[in-house]
């Protein structure tokens, strides 16, 4: 079991990542396999590597922000909010760095993977089954077994 207090220190550091990673320059997203062709791009698609990265990314965060979640509705809140996330960085890539237009195929790709992750983890009852939701003891001090008192 994953402690549910790790996974909460790490997970806004993961997102401040995916929105660096969302403005790295072409350069550095073709270094590293991600970036759309221009071709694919006119004709308003991606090509295959490009979705994969979008699923893996979004679906990842998604995975993450439900493990976190401590009700029901805070994992489709952290689902649909991956969701939204992609939407916004999509509309922020285009007004900020000038894309000719909305990579709505991104924004589509976002969110089937953060939405679908959401569906699966809640079937799945991932959360149930990978995080410890136990607190975490006080540095120093070890667990007691119940009815014993410190002697």
């Amino acid at each position: 079991m994953i402690p549910r207090t790790f996974l909460v220190r790490i997970a806004p550091w993961w997102v401040l990542l995916v929105i660096i990673g969302s403005f790295l320059p072409g350069t550095s997203k073709e270094a590293i396999g991600t970036l759309n062709t221009p071709e694919a791009a006119v004709e308003g698609r991606a090509v295959a590597r490009h979705r994969v990265a979008h699923f893996l990314t979004f679906g990842s965060t998604a995975l993450l922000l439900v493990l976190i979640s401590e009700t029901a509705a805070q994992e489709i809140w952290a689902g649909f909010g991956v969701a939204a996330l992609g939407f916004i960085l999509e509309c922020s890539q285009f007004a900020l760095i000038g894309l000719t237009e909305i990579e709505w195929w991104d924004v589509r790709d976002d969110a089937l993977a953060a939405v679908g992750v959401l569906l699966v983890a809640q079937w799945l009852g991932l959360r149930q089954k990978l995080v410890d939701q136990r607190p975490p003891t006080p540095r120093g001090r070890k667990h007691q077994r119940p009815g014993k008192g410190s002697e």
